[in-house]
Order: C-alpha cells, then structure tokens, then sequence
C-alpha cells in the first residue's frame, strides 16, 4: 500500500496509473503486431525495446504479455468486456483533466477513439500476435 497524501490523492493516483495501464496494453498489441510485420522475429524487437525508449514494464516479462494476449485473442467476449473496462478508466482521467484546469488532446482522442474500437479487430490483433 502507499499513502498518497491527503484524502482523494489515493484515487487520482489510481486514475493516472489506470491511464497509463490502459493505453500501455492496447499500445503494446499493436506495436508488437507492426513489428512481427516488418521485423519477424519478436525476440530481437523486445531486446531492443527494454533497452530503449520503448521500454515498458508490460514487455519486462515477454513470456507473461504473450500469455495475456494469447489469453485475450482466444475468448472475444473478454475483449469486448476490457474494451469497456478500458473506456471506463478512460473518463476519470478526462474529469480529472478538466477539474485540474488542464487540456488534454491526446487523452480525449484516445478516449473517444477507445469507445469506437471494435472488439472483432481488437481480438483478431491479439490473436495476430502470438
């Protein structure tokens, strides 16, 4: 557990994180999907990657991500169902922007792009991957 601050700060801390969670996961699959295109072999693309800028937790465990999306891209019902987690934990992240005075385009295009994703090419992108 970690203390935050004063109360709230727990709950806004939760919000980024879920942000950050969200998009990493989404990101990542697509990512991955582009690179065994045009690279082929994942091994060498997820070295470079940890090594780099790139470099995400979601990716430290490569065994554990392939498990995730193999797991994803064979139930297409559970990425309907993460589809909506994901625009859920989207919208705490807009409201959080706005009462902090702030203007985030990226997360706003995010989020209504992540409300139009289509959970039959999101779930073929998974099954793409592994």
């Amino acid at each position: 557990m970690h203390h935050c601050g004063v109360l709230g700060r727990g709950a806004a801390t939760k919000i980024v994180n879920n942000l950050i969670g969200v998009t990493n996961v989404m990101l990542v699959a697509e990512a991955l999907l582009l690179g065994t295109r045009v690279v082929l072999d994942t091994a060498p693309l997820i070295a470079v990657i940890e090594a780099s800028s790139g470099r995400t937790m979601f990716l430290a465990d490569a065994t554990r991500t392939q498990t995730i999306y193999r797991e994803l891209g064979a139930n297409r019902d559970r990425v309907a169902s993460l589809l909506r987690i994901n625009a859920k934990d989207l919208a705490p992240a807009l409201i959080l922007g706005v009462e902090a005075g702030l203007d985030l385009p990226l997360l706003r295009a995010v989020s209504i792009a992540a409300e139009r994703l289509d959970a039959d090419a999101v779930h073929d992108t998974f099954r793409a991957i592994v």
